[in-house]
């Protein structure tokens, strides 16, 4: 699927990846965002988050 839109000229892919983890599934439940959850798993989903704004805010300046 990313070979396929990387060959189109109307998407963007991005570099950053975000993992799918129980921790960011928790955000909904606990009516959280994935900064405010203790752990490791939160912590490291947290750190891709922010490599994908950062990587988006590059794209628009």
């Amino acid at each position: 699927m990313i070979a396929l839109l990387s060959k189109t000229k109307e998407a963007t892919v991005l570099k950053t990846v975000i993992h799918q983890k129980q921790a960011v599934a928790d955000t909904f439940g606990q009516a959280a965002t994935i900064w405010d959850l203790p752990g490791r798993q939160a912590t490291e989903s947290a750190r891709e988050y922010e490599r994908l704004f950062k990587e988006i805010l590059g794209m628009v300046k």
